[in-house]
């Protein structure tokens, strides 16, 4: 009886994912460079990280309806700066993240990503043991065609949602 099954529940595996575009640069998250990251990713959710030479990182991580916002800056006055805020995020815009991460995962480049010399940025999207991880010196452009216009949708909604955590100066690290 069960050798009888074993093909349709096949095709209900298959009819599951079936027209939709395969996860494109999958990666084991075990094989995942997190040295700079500050918190632990979740087991299912996003991470973006902003670097740049002056000194400022900041990086968002996203985790079902949180997300945590960690800052780091070098002043020269007063010296390191750091922010560690999480907020709740509203249905809306978890769908919509959740959309986008995964149309993003989806993605097929095209052409070269904008190479831009004093900043950089990392895409993780986690699910459980899958991974999709890029990196480029700018991911979210907001000012001209990209290769990867989801993921730079992704990035972009992100880093506007991150913002009201960040107006105002940053406190000094304790």
């Amino acid at each position: 009886m069960l050798r009888s099954c074993a093909p349709l529940a096949l095709l209900a595996l298959l009819a599951c994912d079936a027209g939709r575009a395969p996860r494109l640069g999958t990666v084991p998250r075990a094989t995942l460079d997190l040295r700079d990251m500050p918190v632990p990713l979740p087991r299912h959710g996003l991470a973006v990280q902003t670097f740049a030479m002056s000194g400022y990182s900041d990086t968002e991580v996203l985790d079902s309806d949180t997300m945590r916002v960690v800052v780091d800056e070098w002043d020269p006055k007063q010296g390191h700066l750091h922010l560690d805020k999480t907020v709740t995020l509203s249905a809306a815009d978890r769908d919509r993240l959740a959309a986008l991460a995964e149309r993003a995962w989806r993605e097929v480049p095209h052409g070269k990503m904008p190479d831009v010399t004093d900043m950089r940025q990392d895409l993780y999207i986690l699910d459980r043991d899958d991974a999709f991880y890029l990196t480029n010196s700018l991911i979210g452009d907001e000012h001209g065609p990209t290769a990867r216009p989801i993921a730079s949708e992704l990035v972009l909604a992100v880093k506007q949602l991150a913002s009201p955590l960040l107006e105002g100066p940053l406190p000094p690290a304790r």
